[in-house]
């Protein structure tokens, strides 16, 4: 009935029907209005060719929708890493050149959310011998939830015969300048620190938003040729952290394990827990040391207590506490763009909102933290009971070997750390330059708002001052996309991986059918009451859930456990007020779990069953970390 409805109305049918004594009923019809147009599933038109798409990973670092701006300019800074990454290990100018789509290609904005082009980031591990191989360690690096689902493996399959055809001379040098940039690293390190330096100091140092429009995209340039176009020992880093991290789980399941990979990640996990001085956990430390700096002085524990975040900023710069102030400036300074959503542009960071910084320290006065001496000994007393069962089951030969790739492993995670704020640095001096341009827009006439800028790309920004603008409504664009924008943030998210054909922005147009190409399944446990993740941490813990959909959900944290989608550097002050961590996204090696880890607290991550929908503020939950598992009591 409902297709004769449609043949004889010209359009789907949603129909209304009853049975009355063995007879169908219409009982009324409407036309389908929302379906896309049948020219989206004609290949004819629409093409054939298959990307997958997969936001594990990078949602940490991008979550909900981001601007215009901020994607025009990490897509050209993927584009500029990785082109620059393959020319440094070796790969020849030919095949770099073959594959320049590819490098254009390896995020997608999809309805506002960035993801990975998955299948890309594939392609362009085959460029590379022995990592070509080796899907699995860029599972673990990348977080990517579950393995490939076996009816999309053929896709896979011919990506290794698309792989460059190495002769045997120029797969052996390839693989030694591997193995050399793999092994050294600590002076490219180094330079890449000062080089870094040098070129965002003056910039930090200056008033940027008093320079001309021109003299401000003139600094963008400056800062894309002095750092970015010198970008490879992040990468190359984030390399050897992905091989060492990777061998280390390979070693640890093949020699140690005895009850499979659920023991072998928590060993692994237990082996790194406090591996070293990450510079993720420093900022937190220094807002330790001014609450324990406050804690001893009545007065000023008093005031801060009793006052708002911003009275006592204010209090602090009308002369009060001139010491205080001084740490405040300071950590300001130095850690000013570590925030929540940091490599956003869009982002307001401490140098905006500087009261921000003492409603952190409010709360560690208020609830109180564990002494470090008391975090220190939990991180020693896992990683050591982890380390004598290696040593138990391993001889003499192989616990060396063993002993070696977990030195290397943790110094990798350390140095990955250490050279990721350089990132969020440069995003801050981008941030400061493109407020700078949002200002000079607007007082040209070319914006109505400030903020407008955001709606706008960099080269949309760059081709209006230089002249090569396709449109001189800057106003009007902006306007349209803050609409679509908001759209898009009031809809729902996308699946977290999906499979589209064709052209990518005819099935984007259409959010019905975006949600029905879900390619996950949710690996949940049977039981309603638990969850399950991937163990990031060891312990177990009993306490209250505090359920956070953004940082400002974590005031007054006291103890509970915090449940929340994702964690980027931002959220780490409020860490140490929690008893353990539950995260519905990430990997073994995202942010969450490698400070989790420093810190000794109960962590899991990649935990399915939807947990901040599944778990109430004040519910009782037992957290067993070690197993992954979330029981609600």
């Amino acid at each position: 009935m409902v297709l004769r409805l449609e043949n004889e109305l010209g359009v789907p049918q949603d129909l209304e029907w009853a049975t009355s004594a063995g007879r169908l009923f219409a009982l009324q019809t409407r036309p389908i209005t929302t379906l896309p147009p049948d020219a989206v599933f004609d290949e004819g038109i629409a093409g054939t060719a298959v990307t997958i798409w997969d936001n594990s990973n990078i949602v940490e670092s991008y979550s909900g929708v981001t601007t215009p701006l901020t994607f025009s300019h990490v897509n050209h800074a993927y584009r500029e890493v990785y082109f620059q990454t393959c020319r440094l290990l070796g790969v020849p100018q030919s095949v770099i050149e073959e594959h320049d789509s590819t490098f254009l290609n390896m995020l997608g904005l999809i309805r506002g959310r960035i993801y990975y082009n998955l299948l890309n980031w594939y392609r362009l591990l085959s460029l590379f011998p022995l990592l070509g191989k080796s899907g699995s360690f860029m599972e673990t690096m990348m977080g990517v939830k579950q393995s490939l689902e076996v009816d999309l493996q053929p896709l896979f399959d011919s990506l290794v015969d698309e792989a460059p055809d190495y002769g045997l001379l120029k797969r052996v040098g390839l693989v030694v300048r591997l193995a050399v940039h793999m092994l050294g690293g600590a002076r490219a390190n180094e330079l890449f620190l000062s080089r870094v330096d040098r070129v965002c100091r003056p910039m930090e140092e200056a008033n940027l938003a008093n320079l001309s429009l021109p003299q401000q995209v003139d600094l963008y340039h400056q800062l894309l040729d002095g750092a970015l176009k010198h970008w490879k020992a992040p990468i190359v880093n984030d390399t050897r952290c992905m091989i060492a991290f990777g061998t280390l789980k390979t070693l640890t399941e093949k020699w140690i394990a005895r009850d499979g990979a659920d023991e072998a990640a928590s060993l692994q996990n237990d082996l790194l827990c406090g591996s070293g001085d990450l510079k993720s956990t420093e900022p937190m430390r220094l807002l330790l040391e001014i609450a324990e700096e406050i804690d001893g002085d009545p007065e000023v524990r008093r005031r801060l207590l009793e006052e708002a975040p911003e009275e006592f900023w204010r209090s602090l710069q009308g002369g009060f506490a001139p010491h205080l102030k001084e740490r405040f400036e300071s950590y300001i300074a130095e850690y000013g763009y570590r925030c929540v959503d940091e490599l956003k542009l869009e982002t307001l960071d401490y140098h905006d909102r500087p009261h921000m910084v003492v409603a952190s320290v409010q709360g560690y006065v208020r609830h109180g933290v564990p002494p470090s001496e008391e975090i220190e000994a939990r991180k020693r007393e896992i990683r050591e009971d982890a380390e004598a069962i290696v040593r138990e089951r391993l001889n003499s030969i192989r616990s060396a070997y063993y002993f070696s790739i977990l030195r290397w492993t943790r110094r990798a995670v350390g140095d990955r750390e250490r050279l990721r704020f350089e990132r969020t640095r440069t995003f801050g001096v981008v941030r400061q330059i493109f407020r700078g341009v949002g200002s000079n827009l607007a007082a040209l006439g070319a914006l109505e708002r400030e903020d407008d800028v955001f709606y706008l790309t960099i080269e949309e920004i760059i081709a209006f001052t230089d002249g090569r603008a396709t449109t001189l409504e800057l106003s009007k664009l902006s306007e349209i996309r803050r609409s679509e924008y908001e759209e898009y943030r009031s809809s729902a998210a996308p699946p977290n991986r999906f499979l589209t054909r064709g052209a990518v922005g005819a099935t984007l147009r259409h959010p019905g059918l975006l949600q029905s190409l879900d390619l996950l399944k949710d690996r949940g446990s049977n039981d309603p009451n638990v969850l399950q993740g991937t163990s990031c941490c060891p312990g177990v813990v009993e306490a209250r859930v505090r359920v956070a959909h953004s940082f400002e959900d974590t005031e007054g944290l006291d103890g509970e456990i915090l449940v929340t989608e994702r964690t980027d550097p931002g959220w780490v002050p409020a860490f140490p007020a929690c008893s353990g961590l539950i995260i519905e996204r990430g990997s073994l090696l995202s942010h969450s779990a490698v400070v989790a880890r420093e810190l000794g607290i109960p962590t899991v991550v990649g935990v399915e069953g939807d947990p901040l929908k599944k778990l109430e503020n004040g519910q009782m939950v037992r957290l067993d970390a070690g197993k992954g598992e979330v029981r609600i009591i």
